[in-house]
């Protein structure tokens, strides 16, 4: 056997390491990717249970929340301060899921679950009036979608 066709069984041994190498990184990536995906999605379902859980802890944050959403000139100033932080605390964990469906984290039949919660929240004149005063504070994607959301609704009624 000459150099020449040992060389060329050299690079053939090289090219096929080289696309075992790769094969195994899209493997890797792509499973990777899925526990991403899985432990966006958990995180930030669980922050959302969190949230239920505050807002049914005791009688007076429920019914502040609800009187906040359903009729928001029933509250005090301070009630309505109070309301906005519990509304906040809501929509921004909204926003961060939907920032990451966007980016393909939150798969499609999770966010479409929430999305219909958030178009029930954003229906209430409380949360219209959170919209109106602090929306200009969410992400401009975010912001688009929830107006998207007021459109339809006002479109229903």
């Amino acid at each position: 056997m000459n150099w020449e066709a040992l060389g060329a069984i050299g690079e053939i041994v090289g090219a096929v390491a080289v696309i075992a190498t790769l094969g195994y990184l899209a493997v890797q990536i792509r499973q990777i990717t899925i526990s991403l995906r899985h432990a966006s999605t958990q995180q930030i379902l669980q922050g959302i249970a969190e949230l239920n859980e505050f807002l049914g802890s005791t009688p007076e944050v429920t019914d502040l929340f609800w009187r906040g959403s359903f009729n928001p000139e029933s509250l005090s100033e301070d009630e309505w301060h109070r309301c906005v932080h519990i509304a906040s605390a809501m929509i921004r964990r909204m926003e961060l899921m939907f920032l990451n469906h966007q980016q393909g984290f939150v798969p499609a039949q999770v966010w479409e679950a929430q999305a219909n919660n958030l178009r029930r929240w954003f229906s209430t004149p409380g949360i219209q009036r959170w919209f109106s005063e602090l929306g200009n504070g969410l992400n401009a994607e975010f912001r688009g979608y929830v107006a998207q959301l007021e459109q339809k609704g006002n479109r229903a009624t």
